[in-house]
């Protein structure tokens, strides 16, 4: 049997809206498994992307290149995006992730209905010479400190520490090997989320997805560091839902 990407924590087929979410450097589809809780069916279907060499998928080798990342992703969303109203939303790395993918479906006639990325820059901004996937793991536990004091936890657990880091080594080299191609403009709006204490993404570079788009781009601020998305979810949730409510009005207020 063919390994498949989607997670579907509360299957909900019948919803007017499927939210397709990409997960972090080093996170799996358990980083969103608590927002398919915070979704009920008259509002959207939540699917999240599982990488491989992580979680459920932890005994099939890791995909360390976006090319092939984005190729093994188009061939299955494709089949199932038909005919459906679908948005996409990536934090961090999963941001170029689902930026690189709203690309090629619109080529394929499958435009999302909104693209939504949290603590990413756009392509213009992306860094060229960052080596942290080059480093010792010290180097790297030093990185993801960087980021968010939670991730102190990696340093006191060296168990957990062992298992994840081949993880986070595999995902910094995708994406620092990454070399974004000319944008091709999308026709749906994006909605940028970010942290006002995050040091991977300013206000400048948020507000710079506006040329990623021929519509509207609006820029989002919250609380917190570079994982606001979950010390901030309860809001961060409802602010997505204040947005997609122009696409069913069924989303509630909270």
């Amino acid at each position: 049997m063919t390994p498949t990407f989607l997670r579907f924590y509360q299957p909900a087929p019948a919803a007017p809206l499927l939210i397709i979410c990409f997960p972090h450097a080093g996170g799996g589809a358990s980083a969103f498994r608590p927002w398919s809780c915070l979704f009920n069916e008259t509002e959207a279907e939540v699917a999240v992307v599982q990488y491989p060499g992580r979680e459920d998928r932890f005994s099939e080798p890791f995909i360390d290149a976006m090319p092939l990342l984005l190729e093994a992703l188009q061939q299955e969303l494709q089949l199932r995006l038909k005919g459906r109203r679908f948005v996409l939303f990536g934090h961090s790395m999963g941001g170029a992730v689902a930026h690189e993918l709203a690309q090629r479906l619109q080529q394929l006639g499958i435009p999302p209905e909104q693209l939504i990325i949290s603590g990413r820059p756009p392509p213009q901004f992306h860094p060229l010479d960052s080596t942290i996937h080059l480093g010792s793991d010290q180097q790297i536990l030093d990185a993801l400190l960087r980021l968010s004091a939670d991730n102190q936890a990696l340093r006191e657990q060296p168990e957990l520490a062992e298992l994840l880091l081949p993880v986070i080594r595999n995902d910094y080299r995708l994406i620092e090997h990454y070399r974004p191609q000319p944008v091709q403009l999308l026709s749906c709006p994006i909605m940028v989320l970010s942290g006002e204490n995050d040091s991977e993404l300013s206000l400048e570079q948020a507000q710079a997805w506006q040329s990623c788009t021929t519509v509207a781009s609006e820029v989002y601020r919250f609380p917190g560091d570079h994982f606001f998305i979950t010390s901030q979810r309860a809001a961060v949730v409802a602010r997505v839902k204040q947005v997609l409510r122009q696409f069913s009005p069924c989303f509630s207020e909270g």
